[in-house]
């Protein structure tokens, strides 16, 4: 298992000398963990989690000899602690460490430390960022074999497209389908939801001319159209599958009668594959099909649920298309150990789902081994967290410093408003300005204001206001009039 210890930054640009503690290095959990950053705008919850993510993806990369590494990194000052299999590697850069026995320490300049760990195999082990966000803080990446996986809405490091979301999450439900994992946490997610054990997926054909206005596509033009693509500068094309493919007659064959099979499905221009339920796609069927997308000759048009009637993705409230995207697409990645970071995830959610949302997170992977970073402004979300497996870490800005703390209590079951007072340290959750009158008042009256003319005026703002009967604030007014009816 790899469980995230803690992260320390000296002079950063934004965060300055920080320390995140996400779990206890004496604290080795064997199932589950949650670590939850809470803070104000402008604390740097969502800066923490990328740095954090951009690190341990550096690490990893490095591990294993490549050198493609992180080069954002180069000018940070860092030191991050975590443990795999129980083993605590101490990660650094640009700073120094005390030299401690039990803990193997990696200085990222050094090739010999890199060198002595080459070996070391750390599968299966990932990192999974997810986020609703238009604009996460996150690394984009593409590839799907590596320690880090990316499954925010960006498409490019820089653009967003909608059709993309889409299409990663039919590509990683086609996934689950193939490798038969994870099948479960599909039917999980769509009982949350209140749909039935059933995902249709609906796919066209690319706009190359080599499908345009043809029944059957014949053997010959379909291999001189393969070998044609391998000229394009894409990782997908230079692959050693699709130069096995462009190789080998009887590969060729099969994927031409897929192909042509999918014409025939062909309505209107578009042809379904049943993903989840009763009746299912025949594996190979479905790998042929998770080939054709990636080598851009199919593309993915559209999901399809059901309730009592069919209903497609773009149909789903914004919530339920965060629920539905966000947890497929951590099912396809998750391993049997992960870090999962998620940032904000109460977006679009009504504070019926942020309550249970940790607890069906928690439910659906069960049977994994791994540790949940959130990033948070939901009050109902973390009152629902694990007092024995959890903490929050607290950001506040003091004196143009960001702070960092852990809370030594767990507000496991506490009421919103006491988790909004002692957690978010919102004094009042009331209007501003009805807030900011009472305060007025009473200031009068701690005061030992005899101007009646001073009460008045705040008095008649409040009049026009309809408290419910069993509103706290009616004391209040009660013991102002009080007052007031005695000048």
């Amino acid at each position: 298992m790899i469980q995230l210890h803690s992260l320390e930054l000296l002079n950063h640009p934004f965060l300055g000398d920080i320390k995140i503690e996400y779990s206890s290095i004496n604290n080795y959990l064997s199932n589950t963990s949650t670590s939850v950053l809470i803070g104000p705008n402008g604390t740097g919850k969502s800066n923490i989690l990328s740095i954090t993510a951009r690190i341990l993806n550096d690490f990893f990369i490095r591990a294993s000899l490549k050198t493609n590494s992180d080069s954002s990194l180069t000018n940070l000052k860092f030191l991050i602690r975590f443990s795999v299999y129980k083993q605590t590697y101490e990660y650094y850069h640009n700073c120094t460490v005390i030299k401690e026995k039990s803990i193997l320490q990696i200085n990222r300049k050094s090739r010999k430390d890199f060198k002595n760990i080459s070996k070391i195999n750390f599968a299966p082990i990932s990192l999974i960022a997810s986020s609703f966000m238009f604009n996460d803080r996150y690394a984009f990446s593409s590839r799907n074999d590596g320690f880090y996986h990316y499954i925010g809405l960006k498409s490019a490091s820089n653009a967003i497209y909608i059709s993309t979301v889409q299409k990663n999450v039919i590509t990683n439900l086609l996934n689950i389908r193939i490798n038969s994992k994870s099948i479960e946490h599909v039917e999980s997610t769509l009982s949350f939801l209140n749909y039935k054990n059933f995902i249709s997926c609906e796919f066209r054909f690319s706009s190359s001319l080599l499908f345009q206005n043809k029944t059957n596509i014949n053997i010959d033009e379909f291999k001189k159209y393969l070998i044609k693509r391998k000229s394009v500068k894409s990782r997908v094309f230079r692959s050693a599958k699709y130069q096995s493919l462009t190789e080998d007659e009887v590969k060729i064959k099969e994927f031409l009668d897929f192909l042509n099979l999918c014409r025939r499905r062909e309505e209107n221009g578009y042809f379904k594959f049943d993903i989840i339920g009763e009746i299912n796609e025949d594996t190979n069927k479905l790998e042929l099909l998770r080939d054709a997308i990636s080598y851009n000759l199919i593309l993915p048009s559209n999901i399809i649920l059901q309730k009592q009637d069919k209903i497609n993705y773009y149909a789903l409230s914004s919530g339920e298309q965060n629920i539905f995207s966000q947890l497929i697409n951590i099912s396809s990645k998750v391993t049997q150990s992960s870090l999962i970071f998620i940032d904000e995830p109460e977006i679009s959610l009504h504070p019926n789902w942020q309550v249970k949302y940790l607890d069906l997170l928690h439910k659906i992977f069960s049977s994994e081994r791994y540790q949940l970073i959130i990033a948070t402004h939901s009050h109902f979300l973390i009152s629902d967290l694990n007092k024995d497996t959890s903490q929050i870490i607290t950001l506040s800005l003091e004196n143009d410093h960001i702070i960092s703390d852990t809370l030594s209590y767990s507000p496991y079951g506490w009421s919103p408003e006491n988790i909004l007072y002692r957690v978010f340290r919102l004094a009042s959750q009331r209007n501003f300005f009805v807030d900011l009158t009472l305060r007025k008042l009473i200031k009068l009256i701690n005061d030992n204001t005899i101007e009646i003319e001073k009460f008045l005026p705040l008095l008649s703002e409040l009049e026009n206001i309809e408290f419910t009967k069993d509103d706290p604030i009616n004391l209040i007014l009660n013991e102002i009039e009080a007052y007031v009816a005695k000048l």
